[in-house]
């Protein structure tokens, strides 16, 4: 519990406990109200990857009052039956309890980290990205584990950016780093095209909620549409703001200034239909790869 004990550090402490029942198909029950509507999906899969995922949305949920609702998934030999309308074979019963394992740890550690927290669990058979797209509903915060290359996790990552509608989180911790310029600060990075001015009223919100500055690179990747920081400085007056113009290679001066930086924020297209690469924008797709600090995704809500 080591790391567990590092992560309940980040978060507030106090509030009730929750319970879980984490069957398939079962919902969990909150000991106390739910504190607002807002609802954050974590995918957990057992991996290390997947616990940054976790605490980061246990920590995320806190700070926004929300719920949060623990998804895996999990493969059988054959097509599981949600209502049980046909008798499960042992094998299957094994592929669910060791599903429910999974979640069971996973709504422990948080109740540990975040304990007013209300957690609700979900295990379902199949992928994990059709998991994930079926139990997080377009005003949701999806939150995933970042991939490593050529792993399940990364397919996962690429089906549901290409399939989401709303707000991705792409989280992994890695360790002991120098801080960049941005260290501790909100980041950011943004060309001025369509969809930038969502990811704009993120980012201050998000420095808003957690009490902490904000960095705002403009990328001199396109011509800029009168995309400008002066309503929303008067909208936060309590956020403070160190904005520049970034030219040259944009991605290795995003990824430097992510070093430590508490949160990342990036401007995508709203474009389920098409594939992942052509959601995010061309200088995105290096630093969701190698950022050093979780990455939120915001989709254009005008497209």
């Amino acid at each position: 519990m080591v790391r567990a004990a590092h992560a309940r550090a980040r978060c507030a402490r106090g509030g009730p406990a929750m319970t879980t029942t984490p069957r398939f198909g079962a919902r969990a029950r909150p000991a106390g109200p739910v504190r607002s509507r807002e609802l954050v999906v974590v995918a957990v899969d057992g991996g290390f990857g997947s616990v940054d995922a976790l605490d980061w949305a246990a920590a995320q949920a806190m700070v926004c009052g929300a719920e949060l609702r623990i998804v895996h998934a999990f493969h059988a030999p054959s097509a599981l039956d949600p209502f049980a309308l046909v008798a499960a074979t042992g094998i299957e019963f094994a592929a669910i309890g060791t599903a429910a394992s999974v979640v069971d740890d996973a709504a422990a550690r948080v109740r540990y980290i975040a304990p007013e927290v209300a957690v609700t669990t979900r295990i379902m058979p199949g992928s994990s990205a059709s998991a994930i797209l079926q139990e997080a509903p377009p005003s949701a915060l999806v939150v995933l584990g970042r991939p490593v290359h050529g792993s399940s996790r990364g397919r996962t990552v690429a089906k549901v950016l290409g399939r989401s509608r709303g707000p991705v989180a792409v989280v992994s911790f890695v360790g002991e780093i120098e801080p960049g310029p941005s260290g501790g600060r909100v980041v950011l990075a943004y060309d001025g095209e369509r969809g930038s001015e969502t990811a704009v009223d993120v980012a201050f919100r998000e420095a808003r909620r957690r009490g902490i500055d904000l960095t705002a690179l403009l990328l001199d990747t396109a011509p800029r549409q009168g995309v400008r920081l002066d309503r929303w400085r008067q909208r936060f007056p309590e956020v403070a703001v160190r904005d520049e113009v970034v030219t040259g290679p944009v991605g290795q001066r995003i990824v430097a200034e992510s070093h430590g930086a508490a949160l990342l924020v990036l401007p995508e297209a709203q474009r389920p239909h098409r594939p992942f690469r052509r959601r995010l924008r061309p200088w995105a797709r290096a630093v969701v790869e190698t950022a050093a600090s979780p990455i939120l995704l915001v989709p254009d809500r005008h497209s």
